[in-house]
C-alpha cells in the first residue's frame, strides 16, 4: 500500500513545515545543515517536521514518519519520497 497524505483542510498545515522539510532533503537529509542554512537551531526544525509527520498521520495508530532517524545520515522513507514529489499544490519548488 502506497502512502496518500490525508484528505483534510489544510488549514493546520503551516508553509514553514513544508519549506523546513524541503531544506532538510536539500541538505542530504541532515538537520543540523538544513538549520544552519535556515539561520536556525537545530530543534525548532525537527520541531516543524515532527508536526508535519504529526499532521499527515490520518490517527494514532498510522505514524506517518518522512525520514529513517535510525540510520545516520538520516534516509527518506516512503512517505517522505511521495510527499517530496507531491508537496501540496508544487508550494516548495525542488
Amino acid at each position: 500500500m502506497s502512502f496518500q497524505p490525508p484528505l483534510r483542510e489544510l488549514r493546520d498545515l503551516e508553509l514553514r513545515q513544508i519549506l523546513y522539510f524541503m531544506e532538510v532533503v536539500r541538505s542530504g537529509n541532515n538537520v543540523s545543515e538544513a538549520a544552519r542554512r535556515l539561520n536556525l537551531s537545530q530543534p525548532p526544525v525537527t520541531q516543524r517536521i515532527q508536526s508535519l509527520e504529526k499532521f499527515l498521520s490520518t490517527d494514532q495508530k498510522d505514524n506517518v514518519k518522512l525520514f529513517d532517524r535510525s540510520n545516520q545520515p538520516m534516509e527518506l522513507t516512503e512517505a517522505g519520497k511521495v510527499f517530496c514529489r507531491r508537496n501540496p499544490a508544487g508550494v516548495v519548488p525542488y
